[in-house]
């Protein structure tokens, strides 16, 4: 049945369908894994599933001839029909991934694709069931061996034909995907797969009677086709584990090998129990090395073969490394994108779910949170994401929606240390209002009377600051001219001010009582511990997209101990403003403070980005 067989080449059939048993077990086993699914929806996913399955039998199968040609024994009329139905199921299950793969693609319309589908499914499985029934003695017909090898061709004949149509198809349509260079052996590998064919139809049971690398090589033809359509169409999402586990198996092989050699004349003669045990001892040490040498063998292959610049522990560590020092939303979110395209070589991006570009080999969609989603597409889309990219690009997305979860809770303790510190200040602040209307109470009482009216003005507008946490510049001057004139009744004609705001500026965003607070300081410190006359001024401008206020008093100030930087620095009035900036602004926002010798002036300036404020 399998023709005359050199020893050499018997072992070498067992190592290669050994090998296929091994990856086919990984893609069965992952089959179902996130990578697989983002690949290719549940129903398209069957013929994948099929085809790994199938293909782990026949590889065990195949493995079992080997054996068996190797020991001497007959072939069994069950050994026979597995072998042959295993075969027969091949074409079908390959066509059904072809279309499966063009349909997500949109390049195959119509119902003649369906039609010559369900006309080889018909066909293998009415084979399949007359070989069975062979097998069974359901019925006495003598076939010869040309019969299956006719049938077997004519079907893979028909499974070459529609892959080579759906590839011209794709080209026509401009839905062929850029062909990777390793690729470019598969075309030719579809027409030696249709030649084999041929073969074995023309020649019927002769060649394979008296030629075994023949019969080797029909066994084998399955198995190189579906590698060759799989890699070639782009769907094997499982390569890089394939590559690994078929090199580590290799190399276990050999070492094992080598071991068996060197230990077995050690061994012999020995109790085959002892053997076994002795045996075991000396390879153990051995066994752990290999464990070592296939992490090493595992990062080479990532590196020389798949172009992986980072490991996994390295490429968390790298966005982390671009994220952790921002607490705002968009600078994370752009640092990020930045450092994922760079472990992938892509472009990323987070966005919605619906605007993501769509299922393509080249491009891995992860969950991120919030109904947000990382998209990472490969700049040159002959590059495709693996098993293994797919699950960094995975890990990846989760990173960033806790990052994105920890600028959240961030902002939010940001927020509420700045409610807190606004709720101290509105108390001091108005302690001190309630000290300047006291003064001039027995003065001049209708100065009094106005005093209050203003006062009330700004217990008004201190009041709605402990509901918003920004107001416009406008509304906050306002409040500063209110308090101006309550300190006015307080010190008379001593105290001159002016408050001044460009136009543009007066809808801009502030945080509330930040000018207020700074203004109070001037008074507090320039003009209460003044004798002569004094000026406050607050001028309000933009330079660029920064809003800067200015606040200047001619009195006592500040001595040249202040320290803008230091956070006691200057009391709790500006130390409070300065903390608020920080935590509503972050670097965007400075308080400086300076002391002008020469001219008698205490200058405080304050800058932050330049935004629209609420309506």
């Amino acid at each position: 049945m399998f023709g005359s067989a050199p020893t050499w080449l018997v072992v070498l059939e067992v190592l290669v369908f050994t090998i296929g048993a091994v990856a086919f077990a990984v893609v069965l086993g992952l089959s179902r894994t996130q990578a697989w699914r983002q690949t290719m929806s549940s129903a398209d996913g069957v013929p994948g599933v099929a085809i790994a399955a199938n293909s782990l039998l026949y590889c065990l199968v195949s493995v079992w001839i080997g054996i068996v040609v190797l020991t001497g024994r007959p072939f069994g009329l069950g050994l026979l029909t597995i072998f042959t139905v295993i075969t027969y199921v091949f074409p079908p299950l390959i066509i059904a991934e072809t279309v499966a793969g063009d349909r997500r693609r949109e390049a195959l319309e119509g119902r003649s694709w369906q039609v010559v589908l369900w006309l080889v499914v018909a066909a293998s499985a009415g084979l399949s069931v007359f070989v069975i029934g062979l097998y069974a003695g359901w019925w006495q017909v003598r076939v010869r061996a040309t019969f299956f090898n006719v049938s077997i061709g004519t079907l893979f004949l028909v499974a070459v034909g529609v892959a080579m149509a759906a590839a011209r198809v794709r080209a026509r349509r401009g839905t062929a995907r850029q062909p990777r260079p390793e690729a470019r052996w598969v075309a030719r590998l579809f027409v030696a797969s249709a030649v084999l064919a041929l073969t074995l139809m023309i020649t019927g049971g002769d060649i394979r009677t008296v030629s075994y690398p023949f019969s080797l090589a029909m066994r084998m033809l399955p198995l190189a086709f579906l590698v060759a359509g799989a890699y070639a169409d782009g769907r094997a999402a499982f390569y890089d584990l394939l590559i690994k586990r078929v090199t580590l198996t290799l190399l276990a092989m050999s070492i094992l090998v080598a071991a068996v050699a060197v230990v077995h004349p050690l061994l012999h003669g020995l109790p085959p129990a002892l053997f076994a045990i002795l045996a075991g001892i000396l390879l153990g040490p051995l066994a752990l090395a290999f464990l070592a040498l296939g992490r090493w063998v595992s990062v080479w292959l990532d590196a020389r073969w798949l172009g992986r610049r980072f490991t996994p522990g390295d490429a968390i560590e790298h966005l982390l490394a671009a994220t952790r020092a921002s607490s705002d939303h968009a600078v994370v979110a752009a640092r990020a994108t930045e450092a994922i395209g760079q472990l992938f070589d892509a472009e990323a991006r987070v966005c919605g779910v619906s605007e993501t570009t769509g299922p393509q080999m080249s491009v891995a969609v992860a969950p991120v949170g919030d109904d947000l989603v990382l998209e990472v597409t490969r700049r040159d889309e002959s590059r495709v994401f693996y098993s293994e990219d797919l699950a960094l690009v995975q890990s990846v997305a989760r990173v960033l929606g806790l990052e994105f979860t920890r600028v959240a809770l961030e902002r939010q303790r940001q927020v509420e240390t700045a409610r807190a510190l606004r709720a101290q200040i509105n108390p001091h602040f108005l302690f001190n209002a309630l000290n300047a209307i006291g003064g001039s109470l027995h003065g001049d009482p209708r100065v009094a009377e106005s005093a209050v009216e203003q006062l009330a003005s700004v217990f008004r507008y201190t009041l709605r600051g402990t509901t918003s946490e920004w107001v416009t510049l406008g509304d906050e001057l306002d409040a500063v001219r209110a308090y101006l004139s309550v300190e006015q009744a307080r010190f008379g004609a001593r105290l001159q001010t002016r408050v001044s705001c460009a136009p543009e500026v007066a809808t801009a965003a502030v945080p509330p009582l930040v000018v207020l607070t700074l203004v109070e300081n001037a008074i507090k410190h320039g003009v209460a511990e003044s004798l002569g006359d004094v000026s406050v001024s607050v001028r309000a401008f933009c330079a660029g997209d920064t809003l800067t206020v200015e606040v200047v008093d001619t009195g006592a100030g500040l001595d040249d101990t202040w320290d803008a930087g230091r956070s006691a620095g200057g009391g709790f009035g500006l130390a409070s403003v300065r903390e608020r900036l920080h935590l509503l602004c972050g670097a965007g926002a400075s308080l400086t403070g300076h002391r002008e010798t020469a001219t008698g002036e205490t200058s405080f300036i304050v800058r932050l980005p330049l935004t629209a404020g609420p309506s």
